[in-house]
């Protein structure tokens, strides 16, 4: 029987400003440490309940008109180790609710992101 994907439409409040530098400093760390050189630089934003995580590569554009690579959406449960995964999907142009590489729809940012750049 297929699992279902776990929505985690929640009543939760706004991740909390100490939660959110907690959380950019561990991608950025984690990304420094196990992907280096791979990115230009790591986009981590939070708006509500939701954490956003773009990359960005090197390229021939010129400064500033580098375009992202959406990589995964985040919902945040109330625990920095607990978060709803959402990849982004390019053919449809939008977030959609997935499963981690260990075959969990919760994880922590960390396993997000190596989900999310393992095609990249």
């Amino acid at each position: 029987m297929p699992r279902k994907v776990y929505s985690g439409r929640s009543r939760a409040k706004s991740i909390p400003p100490a939660v959110q530098a907690r959380v950019e400093r561990r991608i950025q760390n984690y990304v420094r440490e196990n992907f280096a050189g791979r990115f230009a630089r790591i986009d981590v934003r939070f708006r509500g309940v939701l954490c956003y995580i773009d990359a960005y590569t090197e390229g021939d554009e010129p400064a500033g008109s580098e375009l992202p690579i959406h990589l995964c959406r985040l919902r945040y449960l109330g625990n920095e180790d607990r978060w709803v995964f959402a990849w982004y999907t390019y053919a449809h142009e939008k977030y959609v609710p997935s499963f981690l590489m260990t075959g969990s729809p919760i994880g922590t940012p960390e396993e997000a992101f190596d989900t999310s750049a393992l095609f990249f």
